[in-house]
């Protein structure tokens, strides 16, 4: 049968919000929010981050779950982890237009991410920082130079995926993260994303 698959949309109104160019914090900081569970990622990202030997890095966590505990115990044991808890959205999207670099390692043959999108990764793309990510199965070709792919869902895999990117030119990884944002406004907007399903129909 004839089918369309709509991944997501982005609220115009949001779009406002960055009219004004983001001031970077100056830190090479990578940023997670989300869910602290399992299938998001988090256990593994905090162990590739003991394979990062770059000490200028640091990984700030934002969310809450059932793994909180777990990254409280990974900031004592890392000084260059540290965790925020729950803020609110508008909080947490200043933050991600700040830091230097966002990331979403979620894992890849779980059944929820194997038949979801990610609703964040719009979020992020807006930011205008770069993104790195796991690669799944909602990200089509589309998305090849607008994402950086991690090599793999591992906390090795993770831990030289970034190693690399912390030795990428920001020049290179700012071009990635303008085609993003033009992406998102230009092609994933709810009127375009709504257009879409009306022609198809």
């Amino acid at each position: 049968k004839p089918y369309i698959v709509v991944d997501g949309g982005v609220d115009e109104e949001l779009l406002a919000l960055y009219d004004e160019p983001a001031i970077k914090s100056g830190e090479k900081n990578i940023l997670f929010c989300g869910a602290l569970t399992e299938y998001n990622g988090i256990n593994r990202l905090i162990e590739a981050m003991k394979l990062v030997e770059n000490e200028d890095i640091r990984l700030d966590i934002y969310g809450g779950g059932y793994l909180e505990e777990t990254v409280k115990k990974a900031t004592k044991e890392d000084s260059r982890i540290r965790f925020f808890g729950r803020v609110d959205n508008l909080t947490v999207m200043q933050k991600q237009r700040e830091a230097w670099l966002l990331i979403n390692p979620r894992i890849v043959d779980d059944p929820i991410s194997m038949v979801t999108f990610p609703s964040k990764t719009f979020e992020y793309m807006l930011s205008g920082t770069p993104v790195l990510t796991t690669k799944l199965n909602g990200y089509t070709g589309e998305y090849n130079n607008k994402l950086l792919f991690a090599k793999g869902d591992t906390a090795i895999e993770l831990s030289e995926s970034l190693n690399e990117i912390i030795k990428t030119k920001q020049e290179e990884l700012d071009k990635i993260s303008s085609n993003a944002f033009d992406f998102i406004i230009n092609q994933r907007v709810w009127s375009k994303q709504t257009a879409k399903i009306k022609f198809f129909l």
